[in-house]
């Protein structure tokens, strides 16, 4: 299937998962353990990928 092929890897959703995990947890702009810092845009970026990764069937 072609949209497969779009779908988020593995390693994206991991990615994904522990940003949406610390917006969670903290509020606006946020430092992630490996210390990237994130904000607003970055957290609905991630939102979409795990949307994505939701496709997977």
């Amino acid at each position: 299937m072609i949209e497969a092929a779009y779908l988020p890897s593995a390693e994206e959703v991991a990615a994904a998962q522990e940003i949406v995990r610390a917006a969670t947890a903290e509020g606006g702009a946020l430092a992630l353990p490996d210390g990237r810092f994130v904000d607003a845009a970055v957290v609905a970026g991630a939102r979409r990928v795990l949307d994505l990764a939701g496709r997977r069937s």
